[in-house]
């Protein structure tokens, strides 16, 4: 998972060390919401054959509210492991930044 990758669904991807930025192409569509977007994101990712699964992180055990998703490898023991999460998901609506066509950093973590 490294460089540029154009992703299936209108979605354009740039992977960086500790960041992805994620912007809709001309012809993406629009989100419905916040977990529209991480499954977008998830679908996009397994179609480029990254076995991913899109879940809440309180439910992993992380200490955060409710509805907070993120994108994990399902594997998270393997070597090529990562996540991608929205480190600024309080101050923020993930799906309105991405449907206003800007970019959408977020950040990304390979177990050490």
């Amino acid at each position: 998972m490294h460089g540029y990758i154009d992703l299936a669904r209108g979605v354009d991807v740039k992977v960086d060390r500790g960041s992805v930025i994620v912007q809709r192409t001309r012809t993406g569509k629009r989100v419905a919401g916040e977990s529209a977007f991480w499954v977008m994101l998830k679908r996009s990712l397994q179609s480029k054959g990254h076995n991913v699964i899109k879940k809440e992180m309180i439910k992993d055990g992380h200490m955060v509210s409710v509805g907070i998703y993120y994108v994990r490898s399902r594997n998270m023991a393997k070597p090529d492991a990562f996540a991608i999460w929205d480190s600024s998901y309080a101050v923020r609506d993930v799906a309105k930044d991405f449907n206003s066509g800007g970019p959408v950093t977020l950040s990304l973590k390979r177990p050490k």
